[in-house]
């Protein structure tokens, strides 16, 4: 799974913020959907990565139990019968939760908090995430919100999130654009 975090971090750090200085990402869906297609098209590079999907917005999965659902979710498969309907997966590999906000509003880090504590309910009720199943949090914050780490809560860490948990950031500290990746 080091190899698909690498994969994740790149489209973060290249691809996405491209297509955000080439006005390509709006908001929140069109971050999500700009991502989606980077990642799928990077991991079909790789030749391990076959027997994976990517799902957005998913109810299934073991999150049937949820009135919230990730906003993405990557899978292995266990195999996929000849018509293509059922999808038996072995397991949960990756959860990515986003956030776009292009101006400084009060709630802006109860929000992310708030996918953070998701992420925290899915790694503790969701029975099939592989063992390293790493969680990101995708957060774009623009204006004078110049918040560079948003996970300081160190026993989200080390209770459940030390070594599994990636912030994936863009900012603006003094007006300038920064994207960067923070492992926990």
């Amino acid at each position: 799974m080091h190899r698909l975090n690498e994969i994740i971090k790149s489209v973060w750090d290249n691809k996405i913020e491209n297509d955000f200085r080439n006005s390509c990402i709006l908001n929140e869906d069109t971050l999500k959907n700009a991502f989606y297609c980077h990642l799928r098209n990077e991991m079909e590079k790789c030749i391990e990565y076959r027997n994976f999907r990517i799902y957005t917005e998913s109810n299934d999965f073991g999150f049937l139990d949820y009135s919230q659902r990730p906003d993405m979710i990557i899978v292995r498969l266990n195999k996929e019968n000849s018509n293509g309907k059922e999808i038996e997966i072995e397991d949960i590999v990756a959860v990515i939760e986003f956030k776009y906000k292009p101006e400084k509003r009060t709630y802006v880090c109860d929000e992310i908090m708030h996918d953070v504590d998701k992420l925290k309910d899915y790694h503790r009720h969701t029975r099939v995430l592989s063992d390293d199943c790493r969680f990101y949090i995708g957060a774009i914050t623009l204006g004078d919100f110049t918040q560079d780490e948003w996970i300081y809560d160190k026993r989200t860490l080390e209770n459940w999130g030390k070594g599994r948990i990636t912030e994936l950031i863009a900012y603006e500290p003094n007006g300038k654009l920064v994207f960067k990746c923070i492992d926990h």
